[in-house]
């Protein structure tokens, strides 16, 4: 090879000692000499111009854009075949500090003295990213990669003279490996070795200098093996300010997110300022202690700033960290979504989400349901727009039963054995971007405790959800479904609902449609006891000689007398079911929590019992894995909404018939139902039925009474 002369050349003695050695070995081995992406190349920086040869002509010096950059390394025959070494590079490598708690402007970007073994022996199609010797033949590549574009090979000839070795005679011995790739050496990402050990792919973007407006996303392919097992993270400097990223309670303009069904990672930024901007990602296996810089990137932002001096892009908003999706506590906790692989960016159209969390295991085996535990979970929601102390009461967690959908995330849909799932409502208050943590600690640990991010979600709401201060503090503290064991040792089953949280579609029912027609009272008695036709209901709504005030619309069919008037019309119909031996006694109560003061609303609730058939099929029947009896009692709880857009809780108390009742009955089930608004401003109550108060808010007004009496008589 060429000894290449230069006063500012000084090549590491390592590479020539590792020559010494194998020749001494009686190993053919020589030293290529060459430029190196060292850590003082910069990405996108020129290395020749299209016209401007590789040495200057007369002294043989190399351009004073990349005389920094020389390096040497070594080929060695062994086996039959030559192979690259780098000793050098092999002696140490950069890595990322990983502690918990520290922004990654914090995090220390060290030198790590170890062995990295990934030059020894190294593809020559995964060196030429940062390796570009000065002689083609030692690429070990067919065709050799040009070094600023296919249109301008540089094709130095082989020479022999007082300063080369010849190395025509060991031509014939080198085999070259194939390398398909549609850009030059200059224009390359700068790619490192633990890009390739953990076996990534240029994806999205394959240049190193990409230019935006403002935003930018880019992906990385990660083989399927991987996709479960690799973490990632990223800095974003802009030239002259630095991290732009200020701590995990500050903002943050980049996010990632793992993609199984495209087998990548993809990396989403938003960029604030125009200008130049240098993008290091960096990887590690889950179970390492360091993150491994990966690939580099020069981002162009060319967007203006906006009015004012203010940002052209606004930061996500601020997290615990920057991957979205689960963490590797979500691994260790055996934490999956349902269905599994739920992506992590969410939009909600009306203000609302759903998130259902459930063992791994069920994923895997079918047969041992029971034994799965869940871990215990909190959450909490972010927002840049949102004032944090409006975030506060607005998810709702509960942990049900329910059966393993076969479609989106409808229990409805479910066959099959139920599995305890838990259920995560949010409300969010104002359309914007909201940032969901989940947060889980073991199921078998006790309070206090400490609890780990497992999972991040990014929403994007569409619309609001607005629930009021006293709503939000009653659902803070809100117990739903059982509320002991008596429930179950009752033996009372959830046939028709078994999450106690129900949303009802109260638009467009027949019955009540019909109910609204009416105006009077007269007209809902005789509609509701099915003494009269709709033309004796308008003959009396109407006085002899005058016009009706407002037309009463007709039915023909109903004229007729074909369509039967259901008197149990209803917007809502739960079904529970108890096994025949038990004989139970059962009151059901409803009330409506969205106001200043919880009202009682008991006369919009019908319920009826009746015992079923032999074998008669029950529509939305549930196996439990609690409790796997056929009930033979059936239990209906037929609810009227009186108004839309409130919450009701509905109160199920019971016991055995056996008992001497001679207290109160216990609380043993509660039921929280979301009624959307609709266009009638109430609805008309069971004929019959009578309002009470329930015993929560007797005790309620029997302590104010006496509070008040207390202070009168001081």
């Amino acid at each position: 090879m060429c000894e290449i002369e230069s006063s500012d050349n000084v090549y590491p003695s390592i590479g020539q000692a590792f020559e010494s050695m194998l020749r001494y070995s009686g190993i053919p081995c020589v030293t290529v000499r060459g430029i190196a992406k060292s850590m003082d190349y910069k990405v996108g920086q020129p290395l020749v111009q299209k016209e401007e040869p590789l040495f200057h002509p007369e002294t043989g010096a190399l351009p004073a854009q990349i005389a920094s950059l020389q390096h040497s390394w070594n080929a060695a025959y062994v086996d039959g075949l030559w192979r690259l070494y780098d000793c050098t590079w092999a002696a140490q490598r950069l890595a990322m500090g990983t502690r918990e708690g520290l922004p990654k402007s914090s995090q220390a970007v060290t030198l790590q003295y170890e062995t990295d073994m990934f030059y020894y022996q190294v593809d020559p199609t995964k060196l030429i990213y940062t390796h570009y010797p000065f002689e083609d033949v030692w690429q070990l590549i067919d065709p050799p990669v040009s070094i600023v574009g296919f249109e301008y090979q540089i094709k130095r000839p082989l020479q022999t003279t007082k300063h080369c070795r010849p190395v025509r005679n060991i031509m014939k011995q080198i085999r070259f490996s194939n390398l398909t790739l549609d850009h030059s050496f200059a224009t390359w990402p700068l790619l490192k070795p633990a890009f390739f050990q953990y076996g990534l792919h240029l994806f999205s973007h394959q240049e190193g200098v990409v230019a935006v407006e403002n935003q930018l996303v880019l992906k990385l392919k990660i083989l399927p093996e991987n996709i479960t097992k690799l973490l990632f993270t990223y800095q974003l400097n802009l030239e002259g300010f630095g991290n732009i990223d200020v701590g995990s309670s500050k903002t943050r303009f980049g996010m990632h997110e793992i993609a199984p069904e495209e087998s990548c990672v993809i990396f989403r930024f938003r960029l604030p300022k125009k200008g130049d901007y240098n993008l290091v990602i960096y990887a590690r296996h889950s179970g390492e202690q360091l993150f491994s810089d990966v690939c580099e990137y020069r981002v162009t932002a060319r967007g203006k700033e906006g009015e004012g001096g203010s940002l052209s892009a606004l930061p996500f908003p601020p997290t615990a960290q920057a991957n979205y999706g689960p963490t590797e506590k979500a691994s260790e906790y055996g934490l999956e979504t349902l269905p599994r692989g739920l992506p992590p960016l969410i939009k909600s159209p009306k203000g609302t989400v759903e998130i259902r969390f459930v063992a791994a295991e069920i994923f895997e085996d079918t047969f041992m349901l029971q034994e799965n535990r869940i871990p215990r979970l909190t959450a909490r929601l972010k927002s840049l727009s949102v004032k944090p102390e409006l975030l506060e009461n607005c998810i709702l967690l509960r942990d049900i039963e329910a059966s393993v959908p076969t479609t989106g995330v409808s229990v409805l849909t479910g066959t099959g054995p139920c599995v305890p799932m838990s259920v995560l409502n949010a409300y969010l208050p104002e359309p914007g971007e909201y940032a969901l943590e989940v947060y889980a600690a073991p199921s078998d640990s006790d309070e206090p405790t400490a609890y780990h991010l497992a999972w991040q979600f990014l929403i994007e709401a569409e619309a609001g959800k607005p629930l009021s201060a006293p709503l939000l503090s009653r659902l803070a503290t809100i117990n739903l479904g059982p509320q002991d064991n008596t429930w179950q040792n009752l033996g009372f089953r959830t046939l028709s609902h078994p999450d106690p949280l129900v949303r009802v579609r109260t638009a467009g029912r027949t019955g009540s449609e019909r109910l609204l027609r009416l105006k009077n009272k007269s007209q809902i008695l005789q509609r509701f006891m099915g003494s009269q036709g709709i033309h004796s209901q308008q003959a009396e709504a109407t006085e002899p000689g005058k016009e009706p005030s407002q037309p009463i619309e007709t039915n023909p069919e109903e004229e007729q007398g074909s369509r039967p008037v259901d008197r149990e019309a209803c917007d809502l119909q739960i079904i529970l079911g108890l096994p025949e031996q038990q004989k139970v006694c059962l009151i059901s109560q409803l009330v409506d929590i969205s106001g200043d003061e919880e009202e009682d609303v008991t006369g919009y609730l019908l319920q009826k019992a009746n015992a079923l058939e032999d074998e008669e099929p029950q529509p939305g029947d549930r196996s439990s894995t609690l409790s796997r009896d056929i009930p033979s009692q059936v239990v209906n709880l037929l609810i009227r909404i009186p108004k839309g857009g409130s919450f009701y809780k509905l109160y199920l108390y019971a016991v055995p018939m056996e008992q001497n009742i001679t207290g109160s009955i216990p609380l043993v089930f509660t039921y929280l139902i979301d009624a959307p608004l609709r266009l009638s401003a109430a609805e008309a109550p069971y004929i019959g039925a009578t309002a009470g108060e329930f015993p929560e808010k007797i005790e309620k007004r029997e302590a104010a009474e006496e509070a008040a009496a207390a202070k009168g008589h001081r």
